[in-house]
């Protein structure tokens, strides 16, 4: 795979070399798409070898952002996807758009998915939007992970706090302040890890206390209403939904409860006109 360096405003142009047959573009357009990359053609270039060979030339639209990514970085992480040792999602577009590294990305998606289950309200593309709209606050969530939990990181956490909380102070969109903020708050409640350890390629780890609940606060009403119903089922409003049922009458009992009914089996029963 090679990505052929262009002026900017031009169209980019990406060579992805394969053995065994051709790609197909079912696999390729989503990956780069996710990439933040537009396919606006492909060629495709059959070799005669014994191996069945092919290159594929494809023409991406992309912003100016990729001219400042790290083109060899990029192309890893693009090989890694097509391979399927990386997921294909929208958080590779930090790649791209934003500098991060893979490994950060793979942080960025763990970190997210804890969200999720601990009641984040919002979808992948929104985070991805929201990290992609405040680079800075996303390069220091990095920052400060490596800082607490790195050992060859000589930065300090405090530091990059106070560059999160800079970055914060700008964003002016309320779902992305609470998303940035739900990623701070679980960083920093982050205990331990193996990210820094090669056992991190095989399953990552994290181990973290219970932070703040990301879901934002339920309104509360000031007022409530309580409707009672009638006792007469027939009234129109005891059909109303939303009010409360009124406890039924309860009829005495035709017989006294100290009276005992098998002493009257062997009594005659009275006549009756």
């Amino acid at each position: 795979m090679r990505l052929i360096p262009s002026a900017p405003g031009e169209d980019r142009q990406l060579k992805i070399y394969k053995l065994g047959g051709a790609l197909p573009l079912s696999d390729a357009v989503p990956v780069l798409e996710n990439f933040g990359f537009r396919v606006i053609g492909e060629l495709p270039t059959r070799l005669q070898e014994d191996s069945d060979p092919f290159v594929h030339d494809f023409v991406l639209e992309a912003n100016d952002a990729v001219a400042q990514a790290d083109a060899a970085t990029l192309e890893r992480a693009i090989a890694a996807v097509l391979e399927g040792a990386a997921e294909n999602d929208a958080f590779n577009r930090l790649i791209v758009e934003v500098g991060m590294s893979p490994q950060a990305v793979v942080l960025f998606r763990a970190w997210f998915r804890y969200l999720r289950q601990a009641g984040l309200p919002y979808g992948l593309t929104t985070v991805v939007d929201a990290l992609r709209r405040a680079p800075k606050v996303a390069t220091a969530l990095i920052a400060r992970f490596a800082a607490a939990h790195d050992p060859a990181d000589a930065g300090h956490p405090a530091d990059a706090d106070a560059t999160i909380e800079t970055g914060l102070d700008a964003v002016t969109a309320i779902d992305d302040d609470r998303i940035l903020r739900a990623y701070h708050s679980l960083v920093g409640a982050t205990l331990r890890t193996n990210a820094f350890t090669p056992a991190a390629a095989e399953a990552l780890c994290v181990q973290a206390r219970q932070p703040p609940d990301p879901r934002p606060p339920r309104p509360r009403a000031m007022a409530r209403d309580l409707g009672v119903q009638p006792a007469d089922r027939g009234h129109p409003s005891a059909r109303r939904p939303g009010c409360a049922r009124r406890p039924a009458l309860v009829r005495p009992p035709r017989r006294f409860p100290h009276r005992d009914s098998r002493a009257d089996e062997g009594a005659a029963r009275p006549r009756t006109r």
